[in-house]
C-alpha cells in the first residue's frame, strides 16, 4: 500500500486523484511500521491523503480507532460508495474476506474491490 500511495502522490498521478483514504490496522502500536512516513505524507498532502490508524490492543490514551476493521469502521473512515472508486485491501486473508464482504454489503462496486489474495477469497 505504501508503494501505491507514494506513486499516487507523485506527478503526474497526484493531479488526477480525488483522494486516498487508508485504514492502517494492527494488533498494537508497535506494528504500525510506517506510521511516521504516512503522517508525513498526510502533512504534505492534506487534501489528498487521510490515514486512520486502528489498533486491536491500543495503549492507554490512544486516540485512533480501536478494534477490528468491520462494517462500522469502513463507514467511519471511507468515503461513500461511488461507481468508479477503487479499493485495494491487504492483510491476513480472514481480514481481507471480512472487509470485502462488508464493502459489498455497503454497496461498493465489487468489480473495483481488489485484494492481494483475490483468488482465495469468496
Amino acid at each position: 500500500m505504501l508503494q501505491i500511495i507514494r506513486a499516487a502522490l507523485s506527478r503526474p498521478y497526484v493531479d488526477h486523484i480525488e483522494s486516498i483514504r487508508l485504514i492502517y490496522a494492527a494488533e498494537d502500536e508497535g506494528e504500525l511500521t510506517y506510521r511516521e512516513q504516512l503522517q508525513r505524507y498526510m502533512e504534505e498532502n492534506p487534501d489528498k491523503l487521510s490515514v486512520a490508524f486502528v489498533l486491536n490492543s491500543p495503549p492507554e490514551g490512544w486516540v485512533g480507532g480501536v478494534g477490528y476493521v468491520v462494517q462500522g469502521t469502513l463507514q467511519k473512515y471511507l468515503q461513500p460508495p461511488e461507481k468508479d472508486m477503487l479499493i485495494a485491501i491487504c492483510g491476513p486473508p480472514v481480514m481481507q474476506d471480512g472487509v470485502v464482504r462488508a464493502l459489498h454489503r455497503l454497496g461498493y462496486n465489487e468489480k473495483l474491490v481488489h485484494t492481494v489474495d483475490e483468488e482465495t477469497l469468496l
